[in-house]
């Protein structure tokens, strides 16, 4: 079942985060279907890119992130220090 408003790409990208490396193959190919590509080895090479923040054990760490904050504003990566509370949703990842 679609959720509503949601894309059919990131819809069938979501429902298949929590796969193990060897079921990306169905979701490669629900990807790529709803993206109106043929280019399976583009999509795999996707997901494998993105698998570390899917990973549902994956925590927000908000020192880590203030230091990115910092640093990235330091050298002018970012635009200005970003509010790393405003930024990040830490009620998504508990710890």
């Amino acid at each position: 079942m679609r959720s509503r408003g949601a894309p059919p790409k990131q819809e069938a990208a979501g429902a298949h985060a929590r796969q193990t490396p060897a079921e990306t193959g169905a979701a490669a190919q629900d990807i790529a279907k709803a993206s109106d590509t043929k280019d399976l080895g583009l999509v795999r090479a996707q997901l494998a890119a993105v698998r570390p923040i899917l990973d549902p054990t994956l925590r927000l760490n908000r020192s880590v992130l203030e230091r990115w904050a910092a640093f990235g504003d330091q050298i002018g990566l970012l635009d200005g220090r970003p509010d790393v509370s405003k930024t990040f949703d830490f009620t998504l990842a508990r710890r």
